[in-house]
């Protein structure tokens, strides 16, 4: 009985380890459980689409640098920059006094030579006349019929230069060549300016224009594309394609497109202007996250699947194309199979998992 009361604190210690032990897992037992991961089922589709933005600037459908076709000096401005104005509306103006005095002279030139013929008119009448009778010779007759062309080629010649003076008057004033608007003023009152210098630049009002540099080989998906979406500033505008640039630049390397934009577009000049051209590759495959990706060899990379038996495996895919967050890879996937989308540091291909649907996940979220 004493042997027996002795031994029984050792039984009742040996009675709680083995209830320890069945209530609680062994660590390894806890390393070999499955972890749960978060998957999602691709969709394998023929092709996928790239849209890419271009940029480019606002410009007026005219841009017209004005200048004089004389020399001269400015005595009035009548429009300024900024300045609404109509076609034929005039603009600047130059001193005319010398033209008007050499007007003024060459129209007494011909006063002078009109007088003239008319006497050597009245003095060739009166030689006729003379002849008829006997009293004139043929000689003097000749002499004043020679006088007469001679007045007569002299008058001509006055005449052509009194329409040049009417023509230096009429170009000693700029007038707007279409309704524009005074974009730049480069000269003041009382400068002399000479032939061709621009003086003032007028942007007309009619149609804005858009131009957009973009690579030779985007030219044909631009006119597919047309008319299409232009964004300036926070507006957009539904713009049409006029043409594209025959030949490319010289600096960038690219095609300039011209699109319309509407009539009532009133964007300011060299406003950066936005297209989106959207290309669809031929190229199959499928999108996953960019975290569902990791680094391969040989610039390839690698997803992991879980298949049927919720076991891990490794698949090498290329990356076709990348968005902000998709990524669009082509190589060993299938369509719908369950590609773990995030915490690939957790898991190696051959692990058994527990997959997780994301979607199903988000609502299980929501509800706790």
């Amino acid at each position: 009985m004493k042997r027996l009361l002795s031994s029984y604190p050792l039984i009742v210690l040996l009675v709680t380890l083995v209830g320890c032990n069945t209530s609680q897992p062994t660590a390894s037992q806890r390393s070999t459980a499955p972890i749960s991961v978060e998957t999602i089922s691709v969709k394998s589709v023929p092709h996928y689409e790239v849209v890419r933005e271009y940029v480019g600037q606002v410009r007026q459908a005219q841009r017209a640098t004005l200048g004089f076709e004389l020399s001269g000096k400015i005595i009035a401005i009548h429009a300024d920059v900024g300045d609404s104005v109509k076609k034929d509306t005039p603009l600047l103006q130059l001193d005319t006094q010398f033209i008007e005095n050499e007007n003024m002279e060459l129209k007494a030139q011909q006063d002078e030579v009109v007088a003239q013929l008319a006497l050597t008119n009245t003095t060739l009448r009166r030689q006729k006349q003379l002849k008829q009778k006997g009293f004139s010779a043929d000689a003097e007759i000749d002499s004043l019929n020679s006088q007469v062309l001679v007045l007569k080629a002299k008058l001509a010649r006055i005449e052509a230069a009194l329409n040049n003076t009417q023509l230096k008057l009429k170009k000693s004033t700029i007038y707007a060549p279409y309704d524009g608007v005074i974009a730049q003023r480069n000269v003041s009152m009382g400068d002399v300016v000479n032939v061709g210098t621009s003086t003032m630049t007028l942007l007309s009002s009619a149609h804005q224009e858009v131009v957009i540099g973009v690579p030779i080989s985007v030219v044909p998906l631009a006119k597919q594309q047309s008319p299409i979406t232009i964004i300036v500033g926070e507006q957009e505008w539904t713009a049409r394609l006029l043409s594209a640039a025959p030949n490319l630049d010289a600096h960038s390397r690219t095609v300039s497109l011209r699109y319309q934009l509407p009539e009532n577009s009133h964007m300011l000049e060299k406003e950066l202007a936005h297209i989106s051209l959207a290309q669809v590759i031929q190229q199959p495959g499928a999108w996953v996250p960019i975290s569902a990706l990791s680094g391969g060899v040989q610039g390839l990379w690698n997803v992991l699947v879980v298949n049927n038996v919720q076991i891990v495996e490794r698949r090498t895919v290329t990356v076709e194309h990348v968005t902000g967050t998709q990524a669009f890879v082509s190589g060993e996937l299938f369509d719908q199979e369950k590609v773990i989308s995030t915490g690939l540091h957790r898991v190696v291909a051959g692990q058994k998992v527990v997959a997780i649907n994301s979607s199903e996940k988000a609502v299980n979220d929501d509800i706790l």
